[in-house]
């Protein structure tokens, strides 16, 4: 459309933060420190989701497909191999 269709009024913020300094400092650290920065001002909905290791996604998938806790008693089990 040529004309908004809502203003932007309110919509946008400007944060200046307090100057990092780069003398004897890293590359990660500076990356590190710049994150923390830009994420201290920044609406929870707009931060990034949490880094799920694959070794944890593994879990869960193992969890969901063969529980560790199952409820199916073997008298149960035994009467569904009988119904084939």
């Amino acid at each position: 459309s040529l004309f908004p269709i809502q203003t932007g009024e309110g919509k946008l913020h400007v944060h200046v933060h307090e100057p990092i300094s780069v003398e004897g400092r890293k590359e990660a650290e500076l990356a590190e420190l710049v994150r923390e920065a830009l994420l201290s001002k920044m609406p929870l909905d707009q931060h990034p989701l949490p880094i799920v290791e694959e070794e944890e996604i593994n879990n869960v998938v193992e969890e969901v497909i063969a529980p560790s806790d199952s409820s199916t008693s073997k008298k149960d089990e035994n009467e569904l191999v009988g119904s084939k």
